[in-house]
């Protein structure tokens, strides 16, 4: 009897402990991370910031408001792959709204009227960057494409994924919207 007054007892002071706050890592699976195909957080990456030029001619910098989750994806128009995911990417970015959260794709090696003639025939809603020289590509040492960062708003690479993606996975959605509520 005293056994399971203890018992009780311990039972109900752990159901009275502060619960704590999840961190990132317990919010995506470890298997998801693997499906996913994201190498881990990079903790000695520092966002260097960059400006690009936009469809309309305007120069722009990211971060454009810092403190925000950046999903920071380098494409081209004649990459499949990457013409693949852009929906997704779309998708992402509507299911984001309200977050602080950023998305921008950079069109790699491509002049503004090869990107701007891809846009007519699929516009998108997210903003495109243009990297004609790609300068940017070569800051981030961009090998492939698609190539995909998340970065959080402490400027720290918290992952990365070469190749498409399926960008709308619930999972992925909820990393992002732990990571855009992290201080």
């Amino acid at each position: 009897m005293t056994r399971f007054l203890l018992l009780f007892l311990a039972l109900g002071l752990l159901a009275c402990d502060k619960p704590k706050t999840p961190n990132v890592a317990e919010m995506v699976p470890t298997q998801f991370i693997k499906e996913m195909g994201l190498s881990p957080q990079k903790p000695d990456f520092v966002f260097p910031g960059f400006s690009y030029q936009t469809l309309e001619g305007e120069t722009r910098h990211l971060p454009a408001q810092p403190g925000k989750v950046i999903f920071l994806n380098f494409w081209a128009t004649w990459c499949m792959p990457c013409k693949k995911e852009m929906p997704d990417i779309e998708e992402l970015h509507g299911l984001m709204q309200g977050e602080n959260f950023q998305i921008l794709a950079v069109s790699m090696g491509e002049k503004s009227s090869r990107v701007a003639h891809f846009l007519k025939k699929f516009p998108y809603s997210f903003p495109i960057g243009l990297d004609p020289d790609s300068k940017v590509s070569d800051l981030f040492q961009i090998n492939a494409l698609p190539t995909t960062m998340v970065i959080d708003k402490q400027g720290r690479l918290r992952a990365q994924a070469i190749g498409p993606r399926v960008w709308r996975n619930q999972q992925f959605v909820d990393f992002l919207k732990v990571l855009s509520k992290e201080p």
